[in-house]
């Protein structure tokens, strides 16, 4: 079963952090609080030590391989679904 560019991962949410969350799936990569659910939660700090499911990675650099551009949406197939 192997993953393919734009299939959904999994990951663990290491900590909060401004802006968002600190997701590890694989390597720590940025969850912006406005794709954390379908509504922004009050505290996104309640999803601190929680395995997050459905998560698309995304590019927002030239360079899809830099892990300093690389951040994980999730919102979007939430509401698809």
């Amino acid at each position: 079963n192997t993953k393919k560019e734009g299939d959904p991962v999994s990951g663990k949410v290491t900590r909060k952090i401004k802006g968002g969350l600190l997701v590890d799936i694989g390597v720590p990569v940025f969850l912006p609080a406005s794709q954390v659910d379908i509504r922004r939660p009050a505290d996104i700090g309640e999803f601190q030590g929680r395995k997050l499911a459905g998560l698309y990675p995304w590019s927002t650099g030239a360079s899809a391989r830099a892990l300093d551009n690389l951040k994980i949406i999730r919102r979007m197939p939430i509401i698809c679904n």
